[in-house]
């Protein structure tokens, strides 16, 4: 009771929920609801492809690039290549495909 107590007087803190690129409404949905269980702020939720881009300044309301960009992201055992749109300011993701057993637990295995 006391932890409900104190739990009941924590200000949410505000989060951005960062998800892979190809997660369904549904586990997203999920993910918010149990971060806003836990008495976060859900502020928004980005896939991982464009948040790699944003501390580039890409996607700012400044941005004047306009063309595609070629996102590689290098997991343990999975590597995936997404395409995304830039048009000054808006991003918007064209195509993502992910290579199983290809990724950098992989590669450490085979160096000698």
């Amino acid at each position: 009771a006391a932890t409900a107590h104190l739990c009941d007087a924590v200000t949410p803190i505000p989060i951005v929920l960062a998800t892979p690129t190809g997660c369904s409404e549904q586990i997203i949905h999920s993910l918010r609801s149990c971060a806003e269980r836990a008495k976060f702020k859900v502020l928004s939720t980005v896939t991982n492809p464009i948040l790699s881009v944003l501390p580039y300044g890409i996607g700012s309301q400044t941005d004047s690039f306009s063309g595609h960009i070629l996102v590689y992201e290098i997991g343990m055992r999975t590597l995936s290549l997404t395409l995304i749109r830039c048009d000054k300011g808006m991003i918007r993701i064209i195509h993502c495909e992910e290579c199983h057993g290809v990724g950098g637990a992989n590669l450490d295995e085979a160096l000698p």
